[in-house]
């Protein structure tokens, strides 16, 4: 996806977070730096650029952490780096002479399109601060033939993950009961002489 795209949707999405603009800069930072690590021809950021791997998860991961420690900065940059490779993505990677051909195609065809800011409080509308909701966004994420489809799906997943970075910072009601309670029986489930493994 090409660097304008990228900020575009970062802006929009810094928007609908509503926080102070002084950090916006941190979220444009991140989200364009994998891009230039590419062209510097680091070995370290070697990865598939149009997949969503473990470096991904590894990012929004390091976010979450920032954003709980209240350290805005880190956090968006670590969720602009992760929200790179999630939206290239959506779109083939060039890897091939054909592909090439497809994806200047779809990405010429996508910068012209406006950023669909309904998709992006849909996304926060149905995001889950939680690791295993994550994981199911980004493995249902795959490229896309079609510009619009392959923008909405790439607004939307960045939305849901930006969001489930900035979600509620205490557990949900309940959660240290049933954890003290799972606890419990599983030190009476070791003393009866059950294996822990």
């Amino acid at each position: 996806m090409h660097k304008e795209l990228h900020i575009r949707i970062a802006r929009a999405l810094f928007r609908r977070l509503n926080l102070p603009q002084e950090y916006e800069k941190h979220f444009i930072e991140g989200i364009v730096k994998p891009d230039e690590l590419m062209w510097r021809g680091s070995r370290r950021y070697r990865v598939r650029h149009h997949s969503v791997g473990g470096i991904v998860f590894d990012r929004i991961r390091r976010a979450r952490y920032y954003y709980l420690k209240g350290d805005l900065s880190s956090c968006l940059y670590n969720l602009g780096f992760a929200l790179h490779f999630i939206q290239d993505a959506h779109i083939p990677s060039p890897r091939t002479r054909y592909l090439r051909r497809v994806h200047d195609s779809i990405e010429r065809r996508m910068r012209r399109l406006p950023i669909p800011e309904d998709v992006i409080d849909a996304g926060f509308d149905v995001a889950e601060s939680s690791p295993a909701h994550v994981k199911r966004v980004l493995s249902e994420v795959q490229w896309e033939r079609d510009p619009e489809s392959a923008l909405l799906k790439a607004v939307w997943v960045s939305a849901v993950i930006t969001a489930a970075v900035f979600g509620p910072r205490e557990a949900p009601e309940g959660l240290r009961e049933e954890y003290l309670d799972a606890r419990r029986r599983h030190r009476r489930h070791l003393r009866r002489g059950g294996s822990s493994f």
